[in-house]
Formats: C-alpha cells, structure tokens, sequence
C-alpha cells in the first residue's frame, strides 16, 4: 500500500499546525517490549535461555542473526505487538495536541512490505487504545518522507539520537524522547524529554 499520495492530499488540506510522531519508542515502551516479548519465547525454565535478558544489546549479543530474525517476524505477527499497551503520557499528550488544534501524523518504520498485516494492525491499534492521529507515514526512511510531506509540521518527536540530528539540521524543531539506548550529544534545536508532556505545545510551560 502507497500512503504518499493520500499524505500528500492530507498536507494540501491541512497546512496548518501539524506535528510528527514516531510509533516505537515514542508511543510504546520500544524496545523493552521487544526484549520482553524475547524472554517470553525463549528465556525462564525449560527454555534455551535460563536467565531473562535485561536489554536489547544482551539479546544481540546472545542470539544467532537468524534466530534475531526469525523471532522479528513472529513478533511482528503476534498478538503480543499488536495489543502493547500505550506509554502512559501519549493519550494524554495527543489528546491535548488535538485539543489545541494540531494535526497528528504518526510515522514507523515498520517493514510493512514484509508484513503486509501491519497496515491492519497498527491504525487498530491506535483505535483500541482511544489515541487520536491523522494520518500514518508508513516507510523505512520515514524522517526522510517525513520532511518532504510536511516540511511545514511545527515539531517532530523521536526516540532515535541520529535521526533527531539529522531532522534539527534541516531546520526542524525536534523532541528526542528519551531511553537508555540514545544517550548522547545533541544539535541545537533537538530537545531530551522524559514524557511527552514536557513537549512546550503540549504543557506550554517550557
């Protein structure tokens, strides 16, 4: 499925105030539900793993690549990514940005040409769990089509260190969320918050 023509039309009908939010890792506790759906399938007794792992680099370090795959495509399929639950701030943030007017644009870079399901799943998901959103930027260079779609939106939220500084060095304004995986310098312009409720057009207090 080909989404850039309909966000091409959504950006011609709302030039207004728009902002951009990556799913995982900004929306979902990515990717320590993915190291817990990991322990779920191989780790405790009577599995190949005894002890749990405790973070995503132990699970690279301790699986074969193909063992590392095969277990991303049934994660990709399950029921388990299908129904993680929200972080505790994005409904609340959302529903404030919605509040205030702002259209919200979700973007993933799911692989959604392998998994064809994903465009089934992930607006259900949004739907079951009662988050406002607009439109979804479905691509594995997301921040790229994110910048020629809407190079108006008025902030961009990611959990990714390099990808926010690459976003501030064309000139927009970003919030890095912050996770033990992203530690690290940031541009000018990209700001480390905790909850999406610090984001100014969110709390207005910053």
């Amino acid at each position: 499925m080909d989404t850039s023509n309909q966000n091409q039309l959504y950006h011609r009908q709302h030039n207004g105030l728009t902002c951009i939010i990556d799913i995982d890792g900004c929306l979902n506790s990515y990717p320590d539900c993915w190291v817990d759906f990991v322990n779920n399938e191989v780790s405790g007794p009577g599995k190949i793993y005894r002890i749990p792992f405790t973070n995503l680099q132990e699970i690279k370090e301790s699986l074969s690549y193909q063992g590392y795959k095969n277990l991303k495509i049934k994660y990709r399929e399950s029921e388990f990514k299908a129904n993680l639950e929200p972080t505790p701030d994005a409904k609340p943030a959302l529903d404030a940005l919605k509040e205030k007017g702002y259209r919200i644009v979700v973007m993933t870079a799911r692989p959604v040409e392998d998994h064809p399901s994903l465009y089934k799943t992930t607006p259900e998901w949004f739907t079951k769990k009662d988050i406002p959103y607009d439109a979804i930027i479905y691509s594995r260079k997301k921040q790229v089509q994110a910048m020629v779609e809407f190079p108006t939106a008025k902030f961009i939220v990611e959990d990714n260190r390099k990808t926010a500084n690459l976003l501030a060095k064309f000139g927009f304004k970003v919030y890095l969320k912050n996770n033990k995986y992203n530690q690290g310098e940031l541009l000018l312009g990209v700001k480390r918050i905790d909850s999406l409720l610090e984001i100014e057009e969110v709390s207005n207090d910053w």
